[in-house]
C-alpha cells in the first residue's frame, strides 16, 4: 500500500508543469481511522491462530498450548508477565533439587527465551502503545479523484484490508518464517 500511494502521488504531482511551486505533500498510509484494527480482535486473531497451528516444544516434541491473550498497559507490564510466567512455567525452584548444574542450566534457558520474548515485545512496543491516529485525508483525497481503473490497479484503500485475512495467512506465517527462523514449527 505504501508503495502503491508514493506511486501515485508521484503520478498525480509528476505532471504539473515546469516552474510551478509543487510544496509538500503529505500522505499517510493507515487504517486506524477508517478500519482500525483493535487490540481484542487481534488478541482474538492470535489465539485462534496458535490454537489451530500450534508452536512446538523443541525438546518434548508437543505442541504450545496457548491461552486467550491479556492486554498490557505499557512495555514493562508486559517483560514483567513474560518473566513471571516464565518462572511459574518452569515450575520455580523445583529444578534446584536434581542438581546444581542443571538448576544453572535451566535458569540461563529460562533467562534467553524470556529476554528473546521481550525482544519480539519491543520490535511492536511503538505500534501496540500508540494511542494518535494518522490523518489519511490526503491520502483519502488521492484515492477518491483516481479513476475506477487506477483504484483497481493502485488498490491502497485502508477500508480492503481484512484483517483476519492478513494476520491469518501473511502476517504471522511471515514472522515465523523470517523472524522465528522456523523454530517452533513440526
Amino acid at each position: 500500500m505504501v508503495v502503491n500511494v508514493m506511486l501515485a502521488s508521484m503520478a498525480k504531482h509528476g505532471q504539473q508543469p515546469r516552474g510551478t511551486a509543487a510544496g509538500n505533500h503529505v500522505y499517510h498510509v493507515a487504517s486506524s481511522a477508517v478500519n482500525p484494527l483493535l487490540y481484542g480482535d487481534l488478541f482474538q486473531i492470535c489465539y485462534q491462530y496458535f490454537t489451530r497451528s500450534p508452536l512446538v516444544n523443541a525438546w518434548r516434541r508437543m505442541p504450545i498450548l496457548v491461552q486467550p491473550i491479556r492486554f498490557r498497559d505499557n512495555m514493562e507490564q508486559y517483560a514483567s508477565d513474560v518473566e513471571t510466567n516464565a518462572l511459574l512455567r518452569s515450575g520455580g525452584s523445583r529444578v534446584a533439587a536434581s542438581s546444581e548444574w542443571l538448576s544453572r542450566r535451566a535458569h540461563d534457558l529460562r533467562a534467553k527465551t524470556v529476554e528473546h520474548i521481550v525482544h519480539l515485545g519491543r520490535i511492536y512496543e511503538p505500534f501496540t502503545f500508540y494511542g494518535s491516529r494518522a490523518d489519511t485525508t490526503n491520502t483519502e483525497a488521492l484515492f477518491s479523484e483516481m479513476s475506477a481503473e487506477e483504484k483497481l490497479r493502485f488498490d491502497f484503500d485502508a477500508r480492503s484490508i481484512d484483517w483476519m485475512d492478513y494476520f491469518t495467512n501473511v502476517h504471522i506465517p511471515g514472522l515465523r518464517k523470517h523472524l522465528m527462523k522456523g523454530r517452533g514449527s513440526v
